[in-house]
Parts: C-alpha cells; structure tokens; sequence
C-alpha cells in the first residue's frame, strides 16, 4: 500500500483502513528515509517513522493483528568495534536513526510485534545505492566514502523472509516475537561495495567500462546527517531462532543482467 493510499502518521486513517481491510497481518515498511533530508523536515520524518509505527501498532494490536516492522542500523552511533546485538544501546547521529529508535519503542509496546533491524538495503527497484551507482556508469570518477562499514542487504531477500515469517504465522497462529537483526552476511565500506557491483555489471558485459573508483573519507565527502562508521549487524539470534540464514542477494546481481 503506498503513502498516497495511507497516510501512516494519521491515526484515524490507519485505524479505519485496519477496519475495511481487516487483515491478518501489517507489515510496515513505511519509513521516511532520507536520511539528510529528514535533518530539516524534522517534523515529516517524525510523522512517519515515530508516529506512523506507533498508529500502526496501536490500532493492529486493538484488533488482534501482529505487526512486522522494519528498523535500521543507524540507531547505532557506530563506535564498536564488533558487530551490533539486539540488546546494545542505542545511540542514533541523527533525525532519522533516532525517529527510527522511536518508532522501535512504539512498536515495542504491543505484544505480538517482529522488528527487523537491518542495513544498506540495495534492490532492482528505487532509490537505493545500487541504482545510484548504475546511474553513474557514464562517470569517469566516482568519489567513495571507505570509512563507513555496514553490511549490504537485498531487499528481495528481505522480501521473501518476511513473507515467510507470514506463512509460518499462518500456519502455526503464533511467532517468537521480539527484536531481531536481519542483515547481508558480508561486510564492507560502501568503496567496496562499489567496487563490487562495477565489477559485476562490467564482466556482465552491462556497461563496456567502469568509472575510475577513488576512496575517501568521511571528512572528505560532508554530509548534513551523521552516519555510523561501523553498522555491521550481528544477525546469530534471528538465525537460531528461526533457522533463517541471512544471504547476500546475489539474485539481485543476476537480474541486472537483464536490464
């Protein structure tokens, strides 16, 4: 359902959509996330990732419904030197990783709820750093920050977890609720992750030549929003709970073939 069918931060809207549709399942992906962006419309991002979750918790839970909810790594300040678990403290740099810590809280407050925290979601389709990146192959310099780590995640694959999250659910009426990570198994600088996708697009045969990568830091490339030098999520409770192994999405890389 898009925003121009629900506004999430409305609290009668969600309520009365909950009442026509009467599903059995929320599944919140609604989140503003532009991260710079959300610096100055404070008040927008709030509406959507604090508000907006909470609505939508609130008035699933009044009817019996559970609520998956999508979070992010940056409400991590990234000062570890290990990967994140579910119970370190939070410590967001900025408006959105601390509207999304909020939002968490909200969700937090109704029984039957599943958040995912994961990390630099990647896809075929939207804004995200792949498509910024195939946007840019006719570059011949490409400046990339080498000093943020995180662990790059396929929203397919999120997709397909989380749909069968929902047929277990289906299937059995009950799920080991709570808080859990979800992220790629591998972690790298968003360099490297650039390195990787020319790469793939170049022995593809996609584009005939990458654009020259240079690595810099994250004093070189300023930002209005802070962002963690180090987002790696450790994901062991959501496989041993579910017995779900995070990939790295290589199917994404394959569709790009086609294109």
């Amino acid at each position: 359902m898009s925003k121009a069918e629900l506004d999430v931060g409305n609290g009668q809207s969600v309520l009365e959509k909950i009442e026509l549709l009467k599903p059995d399942l929320i599944v919140n992906a609604a989140a503003f996330t532009g991260v710079d962006a959300a610096e100055t419309s404070v008040e927008a991002a709030y509406r959507v990732n604090r508000d907006g979750a909470g609505n939508l918790a609130r008035h699933a839970d009044s009817h019996g419904i559970p609520i998956f909810h999508l979070s992010t790594d940056y409400v991590f300040d990234g000062k570890h030197s290990r990967p994140y678990v579910e119970h370190d403290k939070t410590a967001p740099l900025s408006v959105y990783g601390a509207s999304k810590r909020d939002g968490e809280a909200q969700v937090q407050q109704v029984e039957k709820h599943l958040i995912l925290r994961t990390s630099w979601v990647y896809g075929a389709y939207g804004s995200n750093f792949l498509n910024t990146m195939l946007r840019l192959t006719g570059e011949k310099e490409l400046r990339i920050v080498d000093d943020q780590v995180g662990c790059p995640t396929s929203s397919e694959r999120i997709a397909s977890v989380l749909l069968e999250l929902a047929q277990r659910y289906q299937s059995d009426g009950k799920l080991p609720w709570g808080l859990y990570h979800f992220s790629g198994q591998s972690h790298c600088s968003w360099f490297e992750f650039a390195q990787a996708i020319f790469d793939h697009v170049s022995r593809a045969g996609i584009i005939g030549r990458s654009p020259r990568l240079t690595p810099i830091t994250t004093e070189e490339y300023p930002t209005p929003a802070k962002r963690p030098a180090w987002s790696v999520l450790d994901c062991r409770l959501f496989e041993s709970t579910f017995g779900i192994s995070p990939t790295l999405g290589v199917p994404i890389f394959r569709r790009l073939s086609n294109r």
